[in-house]
């Protein structure tokens, strides 16, 4: 008998829109004009600025706000006062981790309020398939249906499988963190095994930026701050790139922002924000084209059928 399928919530969400990319930074609300797909994580959003940046955000026409967990941040914190390694703190049950609750709570507010005008939430993805489950199914029950997160190096692939079966869109975790043989090796697995689930299912690459493995395997969405780390460290522009793959920078004096002056018109950080959300728009249509180009020979829906005897993909390593 097949799963009734879970269709996750967020009011702006468009199953039939085509790839798209998020900008993951706090205060980048200016840009939106220009770049309407944007990521706040909810630990951004424990005091008044960040509520004023998410109702900055999703006040503006078009505005397609990704609401990301937090959990990163709240793992962080917890491995950090208990001397734990990330990847040990991750798999902390939720119950045991430090103002989980608290959090929890806030996550419930915040969606609540705001559902109608996200493209999506992510679920909190604390303690391995277990306590994933388990607060995935009190948040179900209070009426919400967040988007269940696929973490490849530790959750094996059945889940995948359970997780493809029963959801319209899965995030993919703990990907960009890999070697780049194994990453492509993840990325492999995951698109082979949602191709042989024969419907189409929504796969977002939780801070991922686009590049040129998704060419070869297609997720639909990516998130990450790479667009604007210039932001935050450096006075110059971010890196060229072509095909998604990164080929140079930006540079010299008529690329600059003034450090001293960050109100300047021109070269102030308001200015910076509009262009680099004018660039990661233009590489959202890039990625379009590109992928129109290809529909020309290869139906990205509909690629061959697995030959007779081939083997399931299974995780790299």
């Amino acid at each position: 008998m097949t799963a009734k399928i879970v269709r996750t919530g967020g009011g702006r969400f468009d199953p039939d829109e085509e790839f798209v990319f998020f900008i993951a930074m706090n205060s980048i609300a200016i840009g939106i004009p220009y770049h309407p797909w944007t990521l706040l994580g909810v630990d951004a959003l424990m005091g008044k600025a960040g509520m004023a940046e998410l109702r900055a955000r999703t006040s503006q026409t078009g505005s397609k706000m990704f609401l990301d967990s937090g959990v990163f941040w709240l793992a962080t914190r917890h491995a950090e006062a208990h001397g734990l390694t990330m990847d040990k703190a991750l798999r902390v049950p939720p119950e045991e981790i430090d103002q989980f609750d608290r959090f929890l709570s806030k996550y419930i507010d915040v969606v609540r309020e705001f559902e109608d005008r996200l493209w999506g939430y992510v679920e909190l993805d604390q303690g391995g398939v277990a306590g994933k489950r388990k607060t995935r199914a009190l948040l179900e029950s209070e009426g919400l249906r967040p988007i269940p997160v696929y973490h490849p190096l530790n959750d094996g692939p059945e889940y995948l499988d359970e997780l493809l079966e029963r959801y319209d869109r899965i995030c993919v975790g703990n990907v960009v963190m890999a070697e780049n043989d194994v990453r492509r090796a993840l990325l492999s697995m995951v698109w082979e095994r949602r191709r042989r689930c024969k419907r189409k299912v929504w796969l977002h690459a939780l801070g991922y930026t686009p590049n040129q493995f998704l060419n070869a395997y297609p997720f639909n969405s990516a998130d990450s701050s790479s667009h604007v780390m210039a932001v935050r460290f450096v006075d110059t522009m971010c890196s060229g790139r072509a095909m998604l793959a990164q080929f140079g920078g930006l540079s010299g004096d008529g690329y600059r922002y003034d450090g001293e002056d960050l109100q300047h018109a021109e070269r102030g950080l308001p200015k910076k924000r509009v262009v680099l959300s004018w660039i990661a728009r233009t590489e959202v249509e890039a990625w379009r084209r590109q992928w129109h180009d290809l529909n020309r020979v290869l139906d990205a829906e509909r690629w061959p059928a697995p030959l007779q005897g081939e083997p399931d993909p299974v995780p790299a390593g």
